[in-house]
């Protein structure tokens, strides 16, 4: 009874925690389920393995790159990738986890919402396979496992480092002599110099809501430091915290100021993205794992800066949001040596280095790429964000457990949508 009340809690959790319509077969969702081929007259079984990840784009083509070439390097695995977004996979996995047909293999979002899988006992424990292989344990960066590890065993593997940066167009900025805002007086008067000019200042996608609150965690930030958010994870505050209820405020100030796109709420990642890329924004807020599409969408230099201070604010200038929040878990179903193995060289130097290579994101794994690889945009962004940031505070979505992310979204999504709401009475259901 106990497992199955932590099935069902997961799965309301997964939907709820930050960034396909086929349930698999069983000889797609079980490593057991093997592709026999022929050799000199003599079956062969292969361990097929099925990989969920959320990737489109540029980087769906590097990850696959990656598998194709794991394929091809050996003779006893298949993996075979399903690639969607963010939200289709996490249906997918609620789905699936409830005809116990898990993937083999699965992207997942750290915080309280992995440490639920974990609890469930529906991903496997990596622990003794990555203490057995000294020399990619010792390729990861430091502090790279402290988000997938509990009580001393390590449940999954990051595959990502990420900063929520502001991007914008030089091209925008240079025509209207513009600079990067460091603060926020500055980003406001940047709008007003766009919105003069009939350029929509900020895109903004907020029907999925997460990047909404992006945009309050980072003024929550500015203005409390990390202390109140810890405060409300450890359940000694909540969010009607005085730095909360400013951002709040701050938030719909910048809304009624026309600083977003138009209709935010009902657009969706993709169209905000387009928007910016397309030249019909100056700014937009995003992890840099949107680097690779921005890049390969746009006919502009994309220019990238952290997010501004706050004058009077207690949070650190160069504190990121975001950090070691994503990785790649293994079915407790599955054949754990052959997933491991694939996992090991997907995030090996070798792989990794071409991922960042192609995508210039920074990467969990220490590499060396070569600048003459690189594109001048990636190549200067690496540097700065390898030497910038100064620490990192967590999505407050996957930190916070899974109704109180559920509610923290619902509220700054209203109180985003109507500048008249009381922002403290909205942050109060929050409990």
């Amino acid at each position: 009874m106990k497992r199955i009340f932590h099935v069902i809690l997961v799965l309301s959790v997964f939907l709820v925690a930050a960034c396909g319509n086929n349930t698999p077969s069983n000889s797609e969702s079980s490593s057991n389920s093997n592709n026999k081929t022929e050799n000199q007259g003599e079956e062969k079984e292969k361990i097929e393995l099925l990989f969920w990840t959320p990737e489109a784009g540029a980087k769906k083509e590097a990850i696959q790159s990656s598998v194709d070439t794991f394929n091809a390097s050996q003779n006893e695995i298949v993996v075979k990738a399903e690639h969607m977004d963010g939200e289709s996979l996490k249906t997918k996995m609620k789905v699936s986890m409830a005809s116990n047909q898990m993937p083999d293999i699965f992207h997942y979002w750290s915080g309280d919402s992995f440490k639920l899988f974990v609890d469930a006992n529906v991903v496997a424990d990596l622990t003794d396979h990555i203490n057995k292989d000294e020399s990619f344990k010792n390729s990861l960066m430091p502090g790279a496992l402290d988000r997938s590890s509990y009580d001393g065993k390590v449940y999954g593997l990051p595959n990502a480092i990420n900063n929520v940066i502001l991007w914008y167009n030089k091209d925008i900025f240079a025509q209207y002599n513009l600079q990067p805002p460091t603060t926020m007086e500055e980003l406001e008067a940047v709008v007003k110099v766009l919105k003069e000019n009939d350029v929509t200042p900020i895109s903004l996608a907020g029907k999925r809501r997460w990047p909404v609150l992006h945009w309050f965690s980072y003024l929550s930030n500015r203005i409390g430091g990390n202390e109140p958010f810890q405060k409300a994870i450890a359940g000694e505050g909540d969010f009607t915290q005085e730095s909360f209820i400013q951002a709040g405020a701050k938030l719909q100030e910048l809304v009624q100021n026309g600083s977003f796109t138009n209709g935010f709420l009902g657009v969706d990642n993709e169209a905000a993205e387009a928007e910016f890329t397309s030249g019909k924004s100056g700014m937009y807020l995003m992890g840099d794992w949107s680097l690779g599409n921005l890049k390969k969408n746009s006919n502009f230099e994309v220019g990238y800066t952290i997010f501004p201070v706050i004058d009077g604010g207690a949070g650190e200038p160069n504190h990121v949001h975001g950090g070691f929040g994503t990785g790649y878990a293994v079915s407790n179903t599955a054949d754990l040596d052959a997933a491991y193995k694939f996992l090991a060289f997907l995030l090996g130097t070798e792989e990794r280095t071409k991922f960042i290579e192609t995508m210039g994101e920074p990467s969990p794994v220490k590499t060396n790429p070569s600048e003459d690889k690189l594109d001048p945009v990636s190549y200067s962004y690496l540097k700065f964000a390898g030497s910038t940031p100064t620490g990192y505070f967590p999505f407050y979505d996957q930190a916070l457990g899974p109704k109180k992310a559920e509610l923290l979204l619902n509220a700054v999504s209203a109180i985003a949508g109507d500048p008249s709401l009381d922002v403290k009475a909205e942050l109060s259901k929050v409990k």
